[in-house]
């Protein structure tokens, strides 16, 4: 009889369902922005929703909650079960689970024991994904509503974990427990496998997904949701017609990476960008402000004397607390070091009470920015500046301080970066604590690009560096023009081209490490050796091959730091470059070698390249030569979107593309010295600059 009734049921699957019907299971405990049923619409709307939708379009579509068999599932992970019946894919939306124990349980590796007693939360990831990590693991489970009761139970002994989805150490200091784990996982889609087809549209569609376009997928849904969510609610009624603004206090340095530095009379960052959803949600404006009152603390750390009068809301970044010190001096290992000196802290930051109850006989002194406790390091009035490692960084890099202090250590102790609200305005912070809890921490970083720590303003010293010789240069030539009027034409052409080079450096917006530039000299040097060619040449593609990519000065500096992949406009402007070059070395008459390694370095052997498309022995030899060398170190370096490659690595890379992006004899003779390219590699990281390389090569050609 059982089998019969599964036998009509899979009939009237098959008749009712055509094969554009698709049958998806979601589960019915977990609503938020990635997927939730609006209800007056009668449809499923959020992230998940976006992103499949042109995949699904013309697709008849049939939702079943918690079904164990249909076509697609949305928010799993994989399972023992569903590998024989699913392929799985992973998809950009990322959380954690958190084992969280008491700060006194001996408890130190899940795999240590083989029965436990956790506390979940009912509609939470978390059990289901330690059962499946931890298949040896018994669970005695204890249901509670929420975080604060999960810690209580586990302070009182009630029981030995607890398991919370997207839980981060709030303190170091002030905390009862201690994290025993916090393990990533990326939600997934599952599909059957007999829909090969549609499972090569969803993984098509999720591996062209770019940042920029996900976070503008992230941002709609959140604010569409939290709308939807709030708009009816007593709070956000309040809210919307007792604020005519809302002030959000930020710090007084201009530039406090990753959230927020100052541009154009505007502002910029991580902390921003969630300041300006909120404010769509809310549909009230928000206003940045450094001094007098304010509404919300946009950088705020929770601690138990702050409590009393703040409510903060769950972590939207974590930070370790950092030293900085004088070049000259030593390194730090620990927070014990720091006794008996003098430290510098920034004023109103929770780490200076925590300093002063955990060091010994130190002087610590309150500075108002960390551009004014980096200046005291400089003279000496204090030893150490103590803050957050990202900001620390950040402040160092964007006062153009690295050559004269660094970070001296990184200590252990971890602390979340929160929004705080004053306990009196209850309507808005009920709203806002709802709303950030949709900015955990690993949902804030999936776009690289909005925490950099990068320089985010021109470097005016590397500018005046470069200025400054093509001044003297200007100057030189008008008196040649005075003193010879035979060289006046001649003299004239060039004093025109310096000024334009003049104009171009001032448009400069990034730096270079120099350590690239200097290692590809090196490489073509070697490579020209073991081609034979001769020595006059061979100097000409060593002394200009720091300046193939001079063109890049050019080039906004969103578009050459951008960690994600760069739009298809983003791609035209930066091949810019390489016309932009060939008319700055050309102007400056560095003669045909310098020409073709500027224009023609980026062409492929196969003809694919640019900007000519030229292909073959139509490509200089200079250029070929420049083109493996560069594509070699940039392979062995660290970048935004993957790892650096080991040499071997980078060796099948260009194998690899021998005969389509380079000269296959140029490959063949490389790869039989590829040891000595390594060496270069290894023995060559000193810091170099851009500016250096650029005007040594001009001076050695004059």
């Amino acid at each position: 009889m059982k089998r019969l009734v599964v036998l009509v049921m899979l009939l009237i699957r098959c008749l009712v369902f055509s094969e554009e019907s698709i049958i998806i299971t979601v589960p019915s405990n977990t609503t938020d922005m990635y997927l939730y049923k609006d209800l007056e619409k009668g449809e499923y709307q959020g992230v998940y929703a976006d992103l499949l939708k042109k995949v699904l379009e013309g697709k008849e579509i049939k939702i079943l909650l918690d079904e164990e068999d249909s076509d697609m599932m949305l928010r799993t992970i994989e399972t023992s079960a569903g590998i024989k019946e699913y392929n799985y894919l992973d998809t950009p939306m990322i959380y954690r689970v958190g084992v969280i124990v008491s700060k006194n349980s001996s408890l130190s590796n899940l795999g240590e024991t083989r029965f436990l007693k956790v506390g979940y939360i009912p509609g939470q990831h978390g059990i289901k994904e330690i059962n499946e990590r931890y298949s040896n693991l018994t669970l005695d489970k204890v249901e509670v509503k929420n975080i604060d009761e999960g810690l209580e139970k586990l302070n009182s002994g009630e029981i030995e974990v607890f398991i919370a989805q997207d839980w981060y150490d709030k303190n170091a200091g002030d905390v009862e427990y201690k994290l025993l784990e916090n393990i990533k996982y990326n939600e997934q889609i599952a599909v059957k496998k007999n829909l090969e087809e549609l499972y090569k549209k969803i993984k098509k569609s999720l591996d062209e997904l770019q940042g920029e376009e996900f976070q503008e997928v992230l941002s709609k849904n959140r604010v569409s949701f939290y709308k939807y969510l709030l708009k009816d609610t007593p709070s956000y009624e309040k809210v919307v017609k007792g604020y005519d603004q809302i002030r959000v206090k930020l710090g007084k340095d201009k530039f406090m990476l990753p959230f927020y530095y100052e541009q154009k009379n505007s502002y910029q960052g991580l902390t921003i960008n969630i300041v300006k959803e909120i404010e769509k949600i809310l549909d009230v404006p928000f206003k940045f402000v450094k001094d007098g009152e304010y509404d919300i603390e946009g950088i705020a750390i929770e601690n138990l004397v702050g409590k009393v009068k703040t409510n903060y809301t769950k972590p939207y970044y974590e930070m370790k607390l950092s030293v900085a010190n004088r070049k000259s001096d030593g390194f730090v290992q620990n927070l014990s070091d720091l006794d008996k000196a003098k430290i510098l802290v920034l004023k109103g930051d929770y780490s200076y009470n925590y300093l002063k109850s955990i060091l010994k006989n130190s002087e610590i002194q309150e500075v108002e920015t960390y551009e004014e406790g980096l200046n005291k390091l400089l003279t000496q009035e204090g030893e150490y500046l103590v803050g957050y490692f990202n900001i620390l960084t950040g402040s160092i890099s964007n006062n153009f301080l690295d050559d004269k202090i660094k970070v001296a250590g990184i200590l252990n102790d971890s602390f979340g970066v929160s929004f705080g609200i004053n306990k009196e305005k209850e309507e808005l912070s009920s709203l806002i604590e709802t709303i950030l809890e949709s900015f955990t921490v690993d949902k804030t970083v999936i776009d690289n690009d909005v925490l950099k720590n990068s320089i985010v303003t021109q470097n005016y010293k590397l500018i005046l560096k470069i200025s400054i010789p093509v001044l003297i240069f200007i100057v030189i030539l008008i008196a040649l023009i005075i003193k010879s009027e035979k060289n006046r034409k001649k003299a004239e052409e060039l004093s025109f081209s310096l000024i334009e080079v003049l104009e171009m450096a001032n448009q400069l917006n990034d730096e270079d490490t120099g350590d690239h530039v200097k290692r590809l000299g090196l490489y073509s040097t070697l490579l020209s050796e073991k081609v034979n060619l001769p020595k006059e040449k061979r100097e000409s593609i060593k002394r200009f091959s720091s300046l193939h990519d001079i063109g890049k000065v050019a080039i906004p500096s969103e578009i050459l730091k951008k960690p994600s992949k760069l739009t298809k406009e983003e791609f035209e402007k930066m091949k810019e470059h390489v016309e932009i070059g060939y008319d700055l070395v050309k102007k400056l008459k560095l003669g045909s070698v310098a020409e073709n390694i500027v224009r023609y370095h980026h062409e492929k052997w196969d003809g694919s390249g640019y900007p000519m498309g030229i292909k073959g022995e139509e490509i200089p030899l200079e250029a070929r030569i420049v083109s493996i060398v560069d594509v070699y170190d940039a392979l062995r370096q660290k970048k935004f979107h993957r790892e650096a490659l080991t040499h071997e690595e980078a060796l099948e890379v260009i194998i690899k593309d021998k005969g389509k992006s380079f000269d296959p004899e140029l490959v063949q003779i490389f790869l039989l010295s590829d040891k000595e390219f390594e060496k270069i590699y290894e023995e060559n990281k000193e810091s170099l600059d851009l500016a250096t390389e650029f005007y040594s090569a001009i001076k050695n050609n004059k």
